[in-house]
């Protein structure tokens, strides 16, 4: 009687550790399952009686127990019942907690994902900082190798001529030259030169065309006379300058009416438009030898077309000697 007491009183307290594991176990997957909810709660029931049941038999023996118990213990020695106790309800424990992660791992689903929500209104942006010092100043990298030399350039457009120089300081005179082998003596030479000359202009278009005329006609001064050697040569030179504006004039010297210069053609026509061109006139005359006695020089002129002016002439004769 006593050996079956202690077992109804084992069985119990492991019937007791046993529903609590369930209730565990059911307590870790009600999350997944509805009817879990429901064993739980039968669960908790169970374990509500036997809780009862264990303190009535554990803390709390009847009389008729009691007395069982007092019998035996001379017989049968009584068990650690604290130490089984003890290990139970850490056995219990661990298991519920095992069973309970099993449970939790097999039928726990993640269920899905709920709707996002909505942004947030932005906040207001912060005062800036202030702003940090500048920071020192980098050492300096190595310089670079010196790159390839580019091609030559076009050249460019040649520039404006500069403004003359000053003039340099005039050099030491240098020493004198050799002479010169001595001339020909020029004594007996040249034995006479007479000029005339006259600056004021003279109109000559009244003239008729294509004809000679005598320039001592209008100047007195265009007319020499010279006393010359048996034998001896007139050199006669005319210069002049005249005006003219579509018209051409020709200009020669006759000696004594007899010898003749080449003819000067000077002057410009039939040019529409033309301007008024000032032109330079020279003839010159060498004549052979001559008679002695007095000789008469003349400048001539033929006019071809246009109202020519003559200005400033001059007239130069020389005597010569024969050669």
């Amino acid at each position: 009687m006593h050996r079956i007491g202690d077992i109804s009183r084992t069985n119990s307290i492991f019937f007791y550790l046993f529903c609590g594991c369930l209730r565990v176990s059911a307590c870790s997957v009600h999350v997944s399952f509805w009817f879990s909810k429901q064993l739980s709660c039968a669960l908790i029931a169970a374990q509500t009686a036997l809780n009862l049941e264990f303190i009535n038999l554990i803390l709390i023996p009847d009389e008729k127990t009691k007395s069982m118990v007092n019998m035996s213990k001379y017989h049968y020695p009584e068990p650690d019942t604290k130490k089984v106790t003890l290990i139970a309800v850490i056995a219990a424990l661990i298991f519920a907690l095992i069973s309970g992660l099993v449970g939790a791992y097999i039928f726990a689903k993640p269920g899905t994902q709920g709707i996002q929500g909505e942004q947030g209104i932005q906040g207001e942006q912060g005062i800036q900082g202030i702003q940090g010092p500048a920071g020192s100043q980098g050492i300096q990298g190595i310089q670079g190798p010196q790159g390839y030399n580019g091609s030559q350039g076009i050249p460019g457009e040649q520039g404006a001529q500069g403004i003359q120089g000053l003039q340099g300081i005039q050099g030491p005179v240098g020493p004198q030259g050799i002479q010169g082998a001595p001339g020909v003596n020029g004594t007996n030479t040249v034995l006479q030169i007479i000029q005339s000359q006259n600056v004021t202009p003279a109109d000559v278009g009244t003239y008729n065309l294509n004809q000679w005329y005598n320039m001592s006609l209008f100047d007195s001064s265009m007319k020499l006379t010279i006393n010359v050697q048996s034998q001896s040569r007139i050199c006669a030179e005319f210069m002049s300058t005249a005006s003219f504006t579509n018209s051409e004039v020709w200009v020669r010297i006759v000696v004594d009416n007899q010898y003749n210069s080449t003819i000067c053609y000077v002057g410009c026509f039939e040019v529409p438009s033309s301007p008024t061109l000032h032109l330079p006139i020279q003839v010159r005359i060498l004549t052979d030898g001559l008679p002695a006695g007095i000789h008469t020089i003349d400048v001539q002129f033929y006019r071809i077309n246009g109202l020519p002016t003559l200005l400033d002439r001059s007239l130069y004769v020389t005597e010569l000697t024969a050669p």
